[in-house]
């Protein structure tokens, strides 16, 4: 018996650095929750070889983190070939010399013309279906998985200005676009996973994650006010219910590939006072990789791509390896602060278009990393607009996310409409 078609409803924040996001199947109750590098490793030639069904743990492990290990070729116009690409963290370990990653360079593409967005949304899509089947099936599936997908999606504020209405329909133009799954050893050789868009919003990066700011409410923005009046009393007459009547706000969405200043002006996001500064994290880590090959002797290291960098940087250190930790610490912090300069300056410039602001806005999947050199530059610069406008440094764990909450949100109000 075929499978019933199953509808795929996410939220996707397609990040140059991670891709977060949150799906539910069908109405189910239950959310998926996504998160892993922004990486497909092309393997030309691979060497793994499907899991055996029978052997139940490792089934089940491999759905479990397929985000991670996706081994998936793909039958579209989207895609120009038909290679397989790991995805993730095994992309990276066993296929370095093969990973695509979003160009962070000043001569970069854009995400809307990368074909890295289009690997990565189908095959994120495919990995919640196949999740989805094997949460409520108890196996997999014996014959391919058919779907459509109501998602939203985000862009580089630049980008969203000339790729909105092309980027979507890039998307929907296609009737089916097939993702074959390689991971598992199955009578008919891959796990068919058949896509078909029934909708597909495209918002400012930013944008999304403002939203989603406000809709957690007054206690979640007295908390952050709290937190903020610690590190500048003249913000103390400040209330949360200031801040949600305010209408003229400043979202600085720190990424691996942009800086996003996201502005609303009479309580509406405007893409004329908004702006993308194209650099972002990712610089840094290759600034300071080059900086790292540049050394001589054991303080000498090189990394093939920035990812391998973040994976390395991921681990915790071994006795041999201190030192090579100690100089790409050091490599970054000098860059950090560079970077911290650079986003002010810029913030500076926004500004002195946007004029008085309410409240400043910090987040993105970078932000944490970038607070403890970029808080203390951020005041004066707010200052000179409004000083009592406060700056709302997002929480560690919640400022890499808010994006995903908001496209989610939004993909949910366009299904009920």
């Amino acid at each position: 018996m075929k499978n019933k078609t199953e509808n795929i409803l996410a939220g996707m924040d397609i990040g140059n650095g991670y891709l977060k996001g949150t799906a539910v199947v069908s109405g189910d109750r239950n959310s998926i929750d996504i998160d892993y590098q922004s990486v497909a490793s092309l393997a030309i030639d691979p060497v793994s070889f499907g899991i055996d069904t029978d052997n139940r743990a490792d089934v089940e492990e491999a759905v479990n983190d397929i985000f991670n290990c996706l081994d998936a070729s793909f039958n579209t116009p989207l895609v120009s070939d038909r290679y397989r690409h790991i995805f993730g963290r095994q992309g990276i370990v066993h296929y370095p010399e093969g990973v695509r990653q979003f160009d962070v360079t000043l001569n970069r593409i854009g995400k809307a013309k990368d074909e890295l967005s289009s690997i990565l949304c189908l095959g994120t899509i495919a990995g919640i279906a196949l999740k989805d089947y094997y949460a409520k099936n108890g196996g997999l599936p014996t014959d391919d998985i058919n779907v459509t997908a109501r998602i939203a999606l985000a862009l580089p504020i630049d980008e969203y200005i000339e790729e909105r209405e092309a980027y979507p329909k890039k998307l929907c133009s296609c009737e089916r676009h097939t993702v074959e799954i390689h991971n598992f050893n199955v009578k008919q050789n891959t796990i068919n996973v058949n896509i078909k868009f029934e909708d597909v919003a495209v918002l400012a990066e930013g944008s999304a994650a403002q939203i989603a700011i406000v809709s957690n409410g007054a206690v979640f923005i007295q908390n952050l006010l709290n937190e903020a009046k610690k590190l500048n009393s003249v913000w103390e007459p400040i209330t949360a219910d200031d801040i949600i009547a305010g209408d003229s706000t400043v979202g600085i969405d720190i990424g691996e590939g942009t800086v996003n200043y996201t502005v609303f002006a009479d309580g509406t996001f405007s893409p004329k006072l908004s702006y993308t500064f194209t650099k972002g994290y990712g610089s840094i880590l290759d600034n300071a990789i080059a900086s790292i090959k540049k050394e001589t002797g054991a303080r000498k290291h090189i990394y093939k791509t920035r990812k391998e960098l973040i994976n390395f940087l991921s681990k915790e250190v071994t006795g041999t390896k201190k030192l090579q930790r100690e100089v790409a610490d050091t490599k970054i912090a000098e860059q950090r602060k560079i970077f911290a300069n650079e986003i002010a300056t810029h913030l500076s410039e926004v500004l002195s278009s946007v004029g008085s602001i309410d409240v400043i806005y910090v987040y993105g999947g970078r932000a944490n990393a970038m607070r403890a050199d970029l808080y203390q530059n951020l005041i004066p610069v707010a200052a000179a607009s409004n000083p009592l406008a406060p700056i709302l440094y997002m929480e560690k764990d919640y400022c890499r996310i808010l994006n995903r909450d908001g496209l989610f949100s939004c993909a949910l109000a366009r299904s009920a409409a």
